[in-house]
């Protein structure tokens, strides 16, 4: 009778710890780091490097995701990652939020932060913070699947999504380029969690979402990020990524 009590009290106690752990993970905030740099730029492969520690520390609650602008094309160098669509989600943070200038490398983090992404301090401070924050969105991606070249993703999301958006991006984990002109020219730069596509749609409870997938990329080099987004103050209240 003591030996099976003992037995119950063991049990008891790891699920007890179990549950404890379970609860301290989900209690840990979700972090977006939304780099917005250039190949063209001599300022930005030391914000892109920093990038890539946070990359490199593989935490599923820090995703960084690397924006390459298009407005430094016509200075000398057409940086090849780059899409317009960028340098529109990089100005209609600055006219809509932060007020804070259009510049490279800008970070800004979580949707309310912004900064030098090279600052290694500032960075560090402002991704601790957010860690220390519950995230008012959970998004548990249910399936993923490449179709017709597009990447349709499943989805479900528990939490507060009043007027909010969701967001999809495609990100390709590594990329190596030579710079053969401007700024950085002669530079070999290396780019960690470079964003291939963005779709952004009305957050629902339950839905699909599908970005286009780009051409002449192993989709075993991509990702899918979902994260949603108060359209009315840009703050990102929840995210999550997966591998294709």
């Amino acid at each position: 009778m003591k030996r099976t009590l003992l037995i119950i009290l063991v049990c008891l106690a790891a699920a007890s710890l179990f549950a404890l752990t379970m609860m301290h993970k989900k209690s840990k905030g979700i972090v977006v780091m939304e780099l917005f740099t250039s190949q063209g730029c001599n300022s930005c492969p030391s914000a892109e490097k920093v990038l890539g520690n946070y990359v490199n520390k593989k935490d599923e609650q820090i995703i960084p995701i690397a924006f390459h602008v298009d407005y430094w094309n016509r200075l000398g160098w057409k940086d090849s990652l780059s899409d317009h669509q960028y340098s529109v989600r990089q100005a209609y943070y600055d006219a809509h939020y932060l007020h804070a200038g259009i510049y490279t490398p800008q970070l800004i983090v979580n949707g309310e932060k912004e900064m030098i992404g090279s600052e290694y301090d500032r960075v560090s401070k402002a991704v601790a913070d957010e860690l220390a924050e519950l995230p008012i969105t959970t998004i548990d991606i249910k399936n993923v699947a490449v179709e017709n070249g597009l990447v349709k993703v499943e989805y479900n999301i528990d939490g507060t999504i009043t007027n909010s958006s969701l967001n999809a991006v495609l990100i390709q984990d590594k990329t190596t380029t030579n710079v053969r002109a401007g700024e950085n020219n002669g530079a070999i730069l290396v780019s960690y969690n470079v964003a291939r596509g963005l779709i952004t749609d009305v957050a629902k409870t339950d839905g699909a979402i599908a970005v286009q997938l780009p051409s002449s990329i192993d989709t075993k080099e991509l990702s899918v990020v979902l994260f949603t987004q108060n359209m009315a103050t840009g703050k990102i209240t929840g995210a999550v990524k997966k591998g294709l």
